[in-house]
């Protein structure tokens, strides 16, 4: 017989922290950890929103004359593709960046 028969797992193992933690099935899950849950769902969310919003910001000062709401858009994902890119190479610095977008508006 060892020590460890008739413990809970969380006794026997080391408990997890982080994102780990929170891998359980909705039913193990304590008060804490749903919370923990929802309080991680709501940060990626909003994250995302202020990502967007900030490029539609840079888009507005790039291009204000773009009423085109399609237009728009399709310049707000090469601003977010952009920025996601590791190629370094194309862009280089973020004024080079801007005059390449100024200039694909311009030819629209």
């Amino acid at each position: 017989h060892t020590s460890e028969e008739g413990l809970a797992p969380e006794e026997v193992r080391a408990k997890k922290r982080g994102r780990e933690e929170l891998q359980r099935s909705q039913e193990e899950a304590t008060r804490d950890e749903r919370k923990a849950q929802r309080l991680a769902k709501k940060k990626a969310r909003n994250a995302k929103r202020k990502k967007l919003r900030a490029d539609a910001r840079i888009v507005a000062k790039v291009a204000p004359d773009l009423k085109n709401p399609y237009e728009a858009k399709r310049v707000v994902r090469r601003v977010q593709q952009a920025s996601e890119s590791s190629d370094q190479g194309k862009y280089g610095r973020s004024g080079k960046f801007f005059e390449q977008l100024q200039e694909e508006v311009r030819r629209e």
